[in-house]
């Protein structure tokens, strides 16, 4: 079994203000997941298709932005809460076009939510192509017709299959390790992957040293 020890020191030690920079659960792995999109581009487009399933076309030149709507300053996470803004947004203010992006660990997905997200980028002059919602579970409410459901264990075996990005694989790893701390206990059970044509497929990942 793999030792976390020595990863997780070197996380604490270079990488604090990279992936750990929020308070909330949820937030803490959005960001490490925009951070990764934001800093390997080549992500982007395989990640709106095969996690956020967008079908139509997709600009050729996106944004990535967290705990704000596009064109605003981030916040954190008290404002965010205050304001209910989405947890990340792919977008592109020249082309009007945004995927919003609601991530769930601890606390559960409401539609009021999601209503007011899609409501407010619409006021915005914003088309949204996608609203995604990545969870630990399967949600236990009836989503909009613009959203699509993930799991966070769907995220991370996709993150491992892009094996030619260091961004990718470095979240993934930053996933294990907060499993590992019983930060969140998504990737121990049998899950679902992404396949390249977006379809899914049964798999298990197995369980961490939590040494």
């Amino acid at each position: 079994m793999r030792d976390y020890r020595y990863f997780w020191s070197f996380i604490s030690a270079s990488m604090r203000n990279v992936f750990a920079q929020y308070s909330q659960q949820e937030n803490q792995l959005t960001h490490a997941l925009a951070c990764a999109l934001d800093a390997d581009s080549s992500l982007i487009v395989p990640f709106l298709r095969e996690i956020a399933g967008v079908q139509t076309a997709i600009p050729k030149e996106v944004v990535v932005t967290e705990q704000s709507l596009p064109g605003d300053l981030p916040s954190d996470d008290e404002d965010a809460v205050k304001r209910g803004l989405p947890d990340a947004c792919i977008f592109s203010e020249e082309d009007t076009w945004v995927v919003a992006i609601e991530s769930k660990v601890a606390s559960d997905l409401t539609r009021d939510q999601l209503n007011r997200h899609l409501a407010t980028l619409r006021r915005r002059g914003f088309h949204v192509a996608r609203l995604l919602t990545i969870t630990v579970d399967d949600p236990a409410i009836r989503l909009p017709e613009e959203a699509v459901a993930v799991r966070w264990s769907q995220v991370y075996a996709w993150l491992r299959q892009q094996s030619k990005s260091s961004w990718a694989q470095r979240t993934a790893e930053f996933m294990e390790v907060c499993e590992g701390r019983g930060f969140v206990h998504a990737m121990s059970a049998p899950h679902a992957r992404a396949e390249p044509d977006g379809a899914r497929r049964d798999c298990y990942v197995p369980e961490l040293d939590e040494r």
